[in-house]
């Protein structure tokens, strides 16, 4: 990723792109999901997100699909108390 770096970095494949894009969050990225037929006649469909939560020296990277938590990745940070090293990335059951 080139100039500022971001916690949460999204990249997006599309049918209508040529190659992907991309673009970064600090703590949170939500994104609606609307279906049918174009623009102003489309509907919900669902919406999902990452949040990036700092607790101690540890930082998690949650997944949550219509309000409900998925998954989860758990770094420990370094001195500088970026996350760092990975101790899990597991399904939520």
């Amino acid at each position: 990723m080139y100039g500022r770096h971001y916690p949460i970095y999204n990249k997006v494949t599309n049918c209508l792109y040529k190659s992907n894009k991309s673009y970064g969050n600090k703590d949170v990225g939500e994104v609606e999901i609307l279906v049918g037929s174009s623009k102003s006649s489309s509907h919900h469909f669902l919406n999902h997100a990452v949040k990036r939560v700092v607790i101690d020296e540890f930082t998690y990277f949650r997944f949550y699909l219509d309000s409900k938590l998925i998954k989860e990745a758990k770094f420990e940070n370094n001195k500088q108390g970026k996350p760092e090293t990975l101790i899990y990335n597991k399904i939520i059951t």
